[in-house]
């Protein structure tokens, strides 16, 4: 079961709400792109970098931008089934080595 669903587009010149960004940052995260810093609620060009990659190996249309419903967001959801840890904290994926919180929130306690 997946629980990657954002509410507002996100993406560069996009009016993203900061849950949003925050959720697709933590899950490209844990799908293996490089997110240095899955805290910082804005985009910006390692995330649009991130999303367009992750459109590329994916074979979706590579514009950077994830809609609700749209066929990334699809993408994304389909990738996250293989996650099996959802902080109950954040609600970000991760791959469980801190317990139930993703490492993010881990830090914080």
């Amino acid at each position: 079961m997946s629980f990657f669903k954002i509410n507002s587009s996100v993406g560069n010149n996009m009016k993203s709400k900061s849950d949003d960004v925050l959720l697709v940052r933590r899950t490209l995260a844990a799908l293996g792109y490089q997110e240095p810093n899955t805290n910082y609620e804005y985009i910006d060009s390692r995330l649009d970098q991130n999303i367009r990659e992750f459109q590329r190996q994916n074979g979706l249309r590579i514009d950077g931008l994830i809609r609700p419903s749209g066929e990334t967001e699809a993408a994304l959801m389909a990738a996250t089934k293989s996650l099996t840890f959802w902080c109950p904290k954040c609600g970000a994926p991760h791959g469980g080595s801190k317990g139930p919180l993703c490492p993010d929130c881990h830090k914080k306690s």
